[in-house]
């Protein structure tokens, strides 16, 4: 229940170690400093959840960090060098409540990063537009858009996920860079009457592409511009999502679940 505080985002927390693995220990106090790994050759693992305060921000600028299967709380994630550095997200949820710059690992030279096994919920505190940053090449688990308001994130670059969902209940808008391929797990976002979900491109007119390798999308209540549905897997974008224009691969209605559950039957499903 404790909270350290010293002076704000002048004054970080840096664990500065240089050799071996040193460990981190916060039993349930949360940091408002900003926490800096900043140890060329050292390396720093949780031994239980990192909590830092609204609007600090945890980096990753020499050394490694692992959270070791431990959840992380902070305002946004920064390791967008050419330093020789390591982030080790592990099975743990990463909880990013900023605005701005919520996430940048690019560029990724000289980064080694793991995070297929997380999960990383984008909470937002305020309308004010976020961008999730990453380097090439780096693979994400499952990403969760959350929070009671209306806001646009945009993801920059070519990038790896696992399911993206979303538990927003407003309006809200998910923009990607056109001309880049975003190969997602699954897709499980619908918005709601009034509260339709907006996915379009950063360029007019220019698609920027969501590939899933194989089953069904079946959402509803997206307002889609600019979008190429491909990879393998059929997307059904419901009957009440908007078709803004320039898409290919949505399916502009509701997915026919007496057809698919006939042939269930007869396949012995």
């Amino acid at each position: 229940g404790v909270t350290s505080t010293v002076g704000g985002d002048g004054n970080p927390l840096i664990m500065s170690g240089t050799s071996g693995t040193k460990t981190v220990t916060t039993n349930g106090c949360v940091i408002d400093q900003p926490f800096y790994i900043d140890g060329a050759g050292g390396s720093w693992q949780l031994l239980d959840s990192l909590s830092l305060a609204t609007l600090r921000s945890l980096r990753v600028t020499n050394g490694s960090f692992d959270a070791n299967g431990f959840n992380v709380t902070c305002n946004a994630v920064q390791s967008g060098y050419t330093t020789t550095r390591s982030i080790i997200m592990g099975t743990g949820t990463w909880t990013l409540s900023g605005t701005g710059a919520v996430w940048s690992t690019s560029p990724s030279t000289n980064l080694t990063f793991s995070g297929a096994s997380s999960t990383i919920v984008l909470q937002d505190t305020s309308t004010t537009a976020r961008t999730f940053t990453s380097g090439t090449g780096l693979v994400y688990g499952n990403l969760i858009f959350s929070g009671s308001n209306i806001v646009t994130t945009t993801f920059s670059s070519a990038q790896t996920w696992g399911t993206w969902s979303s538990t927003k209940t407003v309006p809200f808008t998910i923009t990607l860079i056109s001309g880049n391929t975003y190969t997602l797990g699954d897709w499980t976002i619908s918005g709601s009457a009034g509260n339709l979900v907006t996915l379009n491109a950063s360029t007019a007119g220019t698609r920027a592409t969501l590939s899933k390798s194989s089953g069904t999308v079946s959402v509803d209540y997206l307002d889609i511009k600019d979008s190429n549905a491909t990879g393998g897997a059929t997307w059904y974008a419901g009957a009440n999502s908007v078709n803004s224009g320039n898409n290919l691969g949505w399916i502009f209605s509701a997915i026919v679940t007496s057809i698919i559950n006939f042939f269930a039957f007869f396949n012995g499903a």
